[in-house]
């Protein structure tokens, strides 16, 4: 079953946390992983290299813009890296992601 991981990275766990639980909250994803990443890139001249945390959220297909406007419209980033992947699934967590995705 397809589904979409849309992938962004945050400075802190806490902006990590609140952004995703507005998306659950909001039935846009289904849930997430949140982990400790190191990050290495040049920003306004300078080379840069800190500690970030990843989030890797799961939705139906249909969400994906719908995530990512939400995502870039609420990140505290000035470029937040979002990232969308078409990915498959077994057969019953597709079909979990869809009913928790599920708006009323």
């Amino acid at each position: 079953m397809k589904i979409i991981v849309i992938y962004s990275t945050f400075g802190n766990r806490e902006d990590a946390r609140l952004l995703a639980n507005d998306l659950m909250e909001r039935r846009l994803i289904a849930c997430c992983n949140i982990y400790p990443i190191e990050s290495m890139y040049e920003w306004k001249g300078k080379a840069v290299r800190e500690g970030e945390f990843a989030m890797m959220a799961k939705t139906r297909i249909e969400w994906a813009e719908e995530v990512e406007q939400y995502v870039s419209d609420n990140h505290p980033y000035e470029v937040p890296c979002i990232l969308k992947w078409e990915v498959e699934s077994n057969k019953t967590y597709g079909q979990w992601i869809y009913e928790n995705t599920e708006k009323s």
